[in-house]
């Protein structure tokens, strides 16, 4: 349990082999007294993260982020949210998430991340100006590549724009649909790749560790130096 200013987050962290799994742990965990049921998981290295209502990459991105730094796998976190106390701005709401998150993986078991896994994540993001014109093609060429519903999310940044993120992409297909996206939104797409090179572009770019690149992208925040520092305390352990 960790409080922030009168909010109380508590985390709990359950094994899971399938996205089936997953929904059956996320459906039994809901606390209905609670104002907000939060997650995230990562399963043979696919991922998803819900906000349930809290404002967009406040709630469920912290908590992911968490569980790709400290790169576990077949895991799911939920976090719950009661309120007592005054609003919380997006810095205690990456807080309590993320601190209700590592107090849930105290007693984890760590799995490595594979190194080849027949599947790869895909991202690509549409630039706020062109989001009306790209995002009806993009879904409609995912759709027909067969990539529809848990696979396929999307978040709404102030930075880079619409961020759509799929999972479970065969890799010997992966760059075909990369072709097939970009033609299909006739070069509106501000970034298309592969999620794992895009993290290592942006990290070279910035002469920075890959998990401080992860933090910032996930969390959406205005400071990288917060982020940076956030993520630190919360491997470390300081917000538990």
């Amino acid at each position: 349990m960790h409080e922030v200013n009168g909010s109380i987050f508590r985390g709990r962290a359950f094994p899971v082999a399938s996205v089936a799994e997953a929904k059956d742990f996320v459906s039994r965990a809901k606390d209905a007294s609670a104002g907000h049921n939060v997650y995230a998981w990562i399963i043979n290295g696919m991922a998803r993260c819900v906000d349930d209502g809290e404002p967009s990459g406040t709630a469920g991105r912290p908590i992911l982020a968490l569980l790709e730094a400290r790169r576990l796998d077949g895991i799911l976190v939920h976090v719950t949210r009661h309120r007592q106390g005054p609003r919380l701005g997006r810095g205690g709401l990456y807080r309590g998430y993320g601190a209700g998150a590592a107090a849930a993986l105290a007693g984890a078991t760590f799995v490595p991340f594979r190194t080849k896994d027949p599947s790869v994540r895909l991202r690509a993001v549409i630039p706020a100006f062109a989001v009306g014109e790209a995002i009806g093609p993009l879904f409609a060429a995912l759709a027909a590549a067969g990539h529809v519903g848990d696979a396929v999310s999307q978040t709404m940044t102030d930075d880079m724009g619409l961020v759509v993120t799929v999972d479970g992409v065969e890799a010997e297909s992966a760059d075909e649909l990369v072709r097939s996206l970009r033609a299909a939104t006739r070069g509106r797409l501000l970034e298309i790749g592969r999620i794992d090179e895009a993290a290592d572009e942006a990290a070279d770019n910035n002469d920075e560790g890959s998990n401080g690149e992860t933090a910032r992208e996930l969390f959406a925040a205005e400071s990288a130096s917060e982020v940076d520092d956030l993520l630190a305390e919360l491997m470390d352990g300081k917000q538990g």
